[in-house]
C-alpha cells in the first residue's frame, strides 16, 4: 500500500490512534477501535447503495507470536537506512563477491537479501537502544546540532546507563527546548547485532575484519545482512572474511530440536550412555551444511560405525606391534591378510589431505567406514575367522572392563 501511495503520489493517512481507535473527526466511525469499525463501515456502504457484495471465508491473517491476537497495521512516521544513499546497497552487492562463502550457496542467498527496499531501524517498544534524537515539533526535522548532541548523550550513557537517555532533560542539552521533543523509539535488534564489529573488533587484541562470521541457515537475512550493511556504511567494506552457514540439528522427523515439544538429546545425556566418543563421531560423520539428524536410530548406527572401525585399526595396530622395518617382507610375498596395511594406507592417502585442509570432516569419516568395508569384503572365509575371533576376544576385554567400571 505504501509503495503504491508513493508511486501515484496519494496523500499518506493515518486515521487511526495509538490506541487503536480512529480519530474522533472521522466521517461515520469516529471514535470506534478499528476493528469494530468493519461493520459499521458495511452498514454505510448498504445505504449509499455502493456495496456489491458481502461473504465471509477463511483466510490466513498475521497474527501476533506472543498474544496470538490480530495485528493492525498502520501508516506510522519511522527512522529508515537508505539503501540508496551513497551507493550502500550497489557496493554491498559487490563486497559479497569477495568474501568467501561456506557453502557457496551463501553468496547467492546474501544476493537475494539484498534485493530488498530501504531498512526500517525504529520500533515501538518500552525496551531497547533508545534512538538518541530530537525531532522539531511541528516541523519533525532533527536539531541542526544533532551530531554534537549524540556524542554528548553518548557520554552519559556510558557514565549512567542506558536509562540516562530517559533522564536527560531537553534544557540541560539545547537552549531552544520548548520547540524540540526526545524520540522514544528503539533500534530494531538487527541494528543493535549488526554493529558488533563496531565495538568488538577494533580491540587492540583483535582485528577489523573478522576471520569469520558463523552462524545458522537463518542469518543471511538477519546477522550477515545488518553487519555488511551497517559496516558497508561506516568502513566501505565487509566486516568478514568468510562467512560459514550451518544447519540446525533436527529429530528424526525432521523438526527442529524444542524443549516445547519434548524432542531435544542432550550432549550429556549422549556421552554418559554411549562416551564422549560417539558425539565426536556423529558431529565428525554430519554435513553441517545442511540440517544435522540426531536421533537414537542414528547414534546406533554411528556407534556401530565407531567399533568397526576401532576394532579395525586395533586389530590392525596388533599384528603391527613387532614389525621391523628393516626385515619387512617385499610386497610381492605379502599374504592376502597381510596386504590390507598397504591397502588401507593408500586409501587413507588419498582422503587425509582432504581432511586436514578442508572442512567437511564427514568425508574422512565416510572414506575410513568405506575403506573398513571394502577391507571385510576382500578376505577370504579363513582370514574372517581371524577377524572375528580377534573382535570377540575385543568385545569380551571390553565387558569385563565395563563390568569393573559398574563394580
Amino acid at each position: 500500500d505504501y509503495l503504491v501511495a508513493m508511486e501515484y503520489d496519494l496523500e499518506i493517512l493515518s486515521p487511526v490512534k495509538n490506541n487503536g481507535t480512529f480519530n474522533s473527526d472521522e466521517e461515520h466511525v469516529g471514535g470506534l477501535f478499528a476493528f469494530k469499525a468493519n461493520e459499521k463501515i458495511i452498514e454505510v456502504l448498504k445505504e449509499e447503495g455502493t456495496l456489491l457484495a458481502r461473504a465471509d471465508y477463511e483466510h490466513s491473517y498475521p497474527h501476533c507470536w506472543r498474544h496470538k491476537s490480530p495485528l493492525m497495521f498502520r501508516a506510522t512516521p519511522q527512522w529508515f537506512i537508505g539503501m540508496d544513499k551513497g551507493s550502500l546497497l550497489l557496493n554491498a552487492n559487490k563486497a559479497i563477491k569477495k568474501v568467501n562463502w561456506e557453502p557457496t550457496w551463501g553468496e547467492t542467498r546474501m544476493a537475494s537479501m539484498l534485493d530488498r527496499p530501504d531498512w526500517c531501524i525504529s520500533r515501538q517498544r518500552a525496551w531497547g537502544v533508545p534512538i538518541t534524537l530530537l525531532v522539531h515539533k511541528e516541523t519533525r526535522e532533527l536539531h541542526p546540532d544533532t551530531n554534537t548532541l549524540i556524542e554528548e548523550i553518548a557520554k552519559q550513557i556510558e557514565k549512567a546507563g542506558i536509562e540516562a537517555w530517559y533522564d536527560i532533560k531537553i534544557e540541560d542539552l539545547i537552549q531552544d527546548s520548548s520547540n524540540y521533543e526526545k524520540i522514544t523509539d528503539i533500534l530494531d535488534v538487527w541494528f543493535d547485532s549488526g554493529v558488533t564489529h563496531a565495538c568488538v573488533l577494533h580491540d587492540d587484541e583483535l582485528e577489523f575484519p573478522a576471520d569469520l562470521y558463523l552462524e545458522g541457515s537463518d542469518q543471511h537475512r538477519g546477522w550477515f545482512q545488518s553487519s555488511l550493511l551497517t559496516s558497508m556504511a561506516i568502513n566501505d567494506t565487509p566486516p568478514y572474511k568468510g562467512v560459514l552457514t550451518h544447519g540446525f540439528v533436527v529429530d528424526a522427523d525432521g523438526k527442529k530440536m524444542s524443549k516445547s515439544l519434548g524432542n531435544t538429546i542432550s550432549p550429556q545425556e549422549i556421552w554418559n550412555s554411549r562416551g564422549a566418543d560417539i558425539l565426536r563421531a556423529w558431529i565428525a560423520s554430519t554435513d553441517y551444511r545442511n540440517e544435522m539428524v540426531i536421533s537414537e536410530n542414528r547414534l546406533q548406527g554411528v556407534s556401530d560405525t565407531y567399533r568397526r572401525i576401532r576394532n579395525t585399526l586395533r586389530f590392525l595396530l596388533g599384528n603391527l606391534h613387532d614389525f621391523d622395518l628393516d626385515k619387512r617382507v617385499k610386497e610381492k610375498e605379502l599374504t592376502e591378510l597381510e596386504s590390507v596395511g598397504t591397502a588401507l594406507d593408500s586409501k587413507t592417502g588419498m582422503t587425509y589431505p582432504m581432511y586436514v585442509d578442508g572442512t567437511h570432516d564427514e568425508e574422512m569419516g565416510g572414506h575410513l567406514e568405506d575403506t573398513c568395508d571394502e577391507w571385510f569384503d576382500s578376505l577370504s572365509p579363513e582370514d574372517e575367522k581371524i577377524v572375528d575371533a580377534d573382535f570377540e576376544e575385543v568385545k569380551e576385554d571390553k565387558n569385563d572392563k565395563d563390568k569393573e567400571k559398574r563394580a
